[in-house]
């Protein structure tokens, strides 16, 4: 017999919510986070909405319209590998708090060194990998396709490649900011 939770999520995923509603959220709120914190736009909340809203809006509809594929598999391992290294990190911070017991000066002065923010980008990129969606994006880079299967165009990968770079040079500017004050 099913229960009221499964019923939920196949209700959710026949809408799409798992494959648009919950990638766009995402994407728009961690686009408007790293714009409202590094202010390269500026101060302005609402150029720093609009600006997240059209990227995420782009990520999450316009890649699968031009190209194709459906993102929503690659998405949804991604952020499940990001929710487990999360609740691993905190377990572990957690853990040591009952050895460690100054661990609340001391974690500000690790997590605002630039090695800290190395390790950071290093464990995102390896989880951006072996989710699976470097594969997706570099389908057309990566050999002959095949039949009945679209490949993403060469402009959508460097667009893609371009913007998160463009993002982990935005987060080590600001920590250099940060460090020199």
């Amino acid at each position: 017999m099913t229960n009221y939770f499964e019923i939920a999520a196949q209700l959710m995923e026949k809408f799409g919510f798992y494959q648009y509603f919950f990638p766009f959220a995402i994407i728009a709120a961690v686009v408007f986070g790293l714009l409202k914190k590094s202010k390269i736009l500026g101060e302005s909340t609402f150029l720093n909405g609009l600006i997240a809203l059209c990227v995420s809006f782009i990520a999450v509809f316009g890649i699968p319209i031009s190209t194709g594929l459906n993102l929503a598999p690659y998405w949804s391992t991604f952020f499940m590998q990001i929710s487990v290294f999360m609740i691993i990190f905190f377990v572990g911070l957690l853990m040591a708090t009952l050895f460690y017991p100054n661990i609340s000066e001391w974690l500000p002065k690790v997590f605002t060194s630039r090695s800290m923010l190395m390790i950071m980008v290093v464990i995102a990129i390896v989880i951006f990998i072996s989710s699976g969606l470097v594969g997706a994006l570099t389908l057309g880079i990566s050999g002959p396709s095949q039949p009945g299967k679209p490949t993403a165009p060469r402009d959508v990968i460097i667009l893609v490649v371009g913007i998160f770079l463009f993002v982990v040079f935005i987060m080590i500017a600001g920590s250099i900011q940060r460090m020199t004050k």
